[in-house]
């Protein structure tokens, strides 16, 4: 049985363009190898396709997924459960954790067939169950091109615009954003703070890690290692940093100004970080370095990265607070100008899809950036975008028509915030229209929680846990109301089973590893983070979503989207 995770692979197998048809692949800018479905092929055009539940929005009826899957006759399973209070109320069994485990319930194999290009931590998962063979064989001698990099010259890179969008972000502060002097006093001051050189944030954490080198593979990574866009260099590019040094390694020439001459050219990759880094543990992105790399690499001298890497964006992102200001007010001008067209629609009874909504929402957020005249481009990231009544899941927009039946049509999407191919910020907002008196107290309730418990519990020194029940106990109070309501199960209870996290801080993507949930204690927050606190509601055919941003501050979370 073979195993397919290479995007372009899967196209060429089924005509499914997973890039264009599915949430995972796009949301996780540094781990999208090891979150994208996996095509299994049992035979010739005998396909699976193994998902994550929170995709199911995506594979069913209406789901950007779905024709294709219905078309080739793809069998779909499911993996990791996602929340839902349907669940809850039916009693339903939750399905396997991971990839293994579905595929262990599923198939009666003994070995698997994979392909190099899988991620590092997807393969060692799947080798904890199964035998393991290659479809096709790793490379085993790669010529290795290595170009020495300065290190101000990579931070610089970063704040060519700083000084720009932070002072469109003062006039914003003044201007857009209803805050109190004080608050005001304390965004301004965390603009005009100094940005971080991030190569000492970064020695920090490999220093409390223990590791000496660390190698950046994705994308986003990459680019923060070199200052270069990744767009602009091509594929299969190596960030390698150690002893204070920058390299990017290439398995090709590169003609780039700044990289005019090659440092080194060998004749393995193992034989060019040898050469670099000696043989101490190496650092790499275990979420997104491929097996093949990894074993020319050397299995037993790499150690898991991806986190680090997470927690140098995430530490850094007060630098950016200036162009998060920027993407939190664009995205919501977008996003409720593109509801409030929606219903408008509905009112007249005229046809409207989702897909239009989300066009919509991309033509407002370019006027914006052409109206309130950004530094930075504003560019897609994400899109949540469907009606209650089709799924309660995370779906992209599709061709369902809209009705006052729906219940609820939820909103929830980001951007990114660009200056010339360099990724700087992000967004992540949410929104939703309810179309009854039930569904609309519901959002009033949401909102107030998030407003007056979640976002305030946002301060310097307070852990995951303490946002999660900050947010929660304004909920807590409601339960009875909630419960009359008919929107929260009979057998279901807040405090024991809303086991979800009410949001996240950012690292220019959302995926992060601070989430605000039960247990989460390990980190805490810092002034000048910026983060967003998120509630989603989904059952009987409500699927409500909203989603604030903020900056996390001395004595409380303070909001910038509103």
């Amino acid at each position: 049985m073979e195993l397919i995770t290479d995007l372009q692979a899967i196209r060429k197998e089924i005509g499914l363009r997973l890039e264009e048809s599915s949430l995972y692949p796009k949301l996780n800018l540094d781990a999208y190898k090891d979150v994208t479905p996996i095509l299994i092929k049992k035979g010739p055009k005998d396909y699976a396709l193994l998902v994550k539940e929170v995709e199911t929005g995506n594979f069913t009826r209406g789901g950007a997924a779905e024709p294709v899957i219905k078309k080739r006759k793809v069998k779909t399973i499911y993996y990791s459960s996602y929340f839902t209070w349907d669940r809850v109320a039916r009693k339903r069994a939750v399905f396997p954790p991971d990839e293994p485990a579905a595929l262990t319930k599923a198939f009666k194999v003994k070995t698997l067939r994979v392909h190099p290009d899988m991620a590092l931590e997807r393969f060692r998962r799947l080798g904890r169950a199964f035998d393991i063979a290659f479809a096709s064989p790793p490379a085993s001698r790669e010529k290795t091109w290595v170009y020495r990099l300065n290190k101000k010259e990579v931070e610089a890179a970063f704040l060519k615009k700083r000084v720009g969008v932070n002072r469109w972000a003062l006039r914003a502060v003044e201007r857009d954003l209803e805050m109190s002097p004080g608050d005001r006093a304390t965004v301004k001051k965390f603009l005009s703070l100094p940005p971080f050189k991030s190569f000492e944030v970064l020695d920090r954490l490999m220093g409390t890690s223990g590791v000496r080198g660390v190698l950046a593979s994705s994308p986003i990574n990459l680019q923060e290692m070199t200052g270069i866009p990744n767009d602009r260099l091509g594929g299969g590019l190596l960030g390698l940093y150690v002893r204070g040094k920058v390299y990017l390694l290439s398995p090709r020439p590169i003609r780039n100004s700044r990289l005019a001459k090659a440092e080194g050219i060998y004749a393995t990759l193992k034989e060019a970080t040898q050469n670099l880094a000696g043989n101490e543990p190496l650092g790499v992105e275990e979420k997104n370095l491929d097996i093949g790399r990894a074993l020319t690499l050397g299995l037993n001298g790499l150690k898991n990265a991806s986190n680090l890497f997470r927690a140098w964006r995430e530490v850094r992102s007060g630098q950016d607070l200036g162009a998060y200001i920027m993407g939190a007010l664009g995205t919501k001008m977008a996003m409720e100008g593109a509801l409030a067209m929606a219903e408008k629609k509905l009112q007249a009874r005229e046809p409207v899809y989702e897909k239009d909504v989300e066009k919509k929402f991309y033509r407002l957020l370019k006027e914006y950036e052409r109206k309130a005249r950004t530094p930075l481009q504003l560019e897609p990231y994400f899109m949540v975008l469907h009606a209650g009544v089709r799924t309660p899941y995370p779906s992209l927009p599709g061709f369902f028509r809209l009705s006052p039946k729906m219940k609820t049509l939820k909103l929830d999407a980001g951007i990114l915030l660009k200056d010339r191919g360099l990724i700087l910020a992000c967004s992540d907002l949410a929104r939703s229209l309810a179309m009854d008196k039930r569904g609309k107290d519901l959002y009033a309730l949401l909102e107030k929680a998030m407003l007056e418990g979640a976002i305030p519990g946002g301060r310097q020194g307070h852990a995951g846990e303490e946002v999660y029940w900050a947010g929660m106990r304004p909920l807590l109070r409601e339960e009875k109301n909630l419960r009359g309501w008919k929107l929260l199960p009979s057998a279901g209870f807040l405090k024991k089973h809303y086991d979800r996290d009410i949001g996240h801080t950012f690292g220019k993507q959302e995926s992060t590893t601070l989430f605000f949930k039960k247990g989460e204690r390990e980190q805490t927050l810092r002034q000048g983070m910026v983060s967003a606190i998120e509630y989603q509601w989904p059952y009987r055919g409500y699927a409500l979503g909203i989603e604030d941003m903020f900056v996390v501050g001395p004595r409380y979370g303070i909001n910038i989207t509103r």
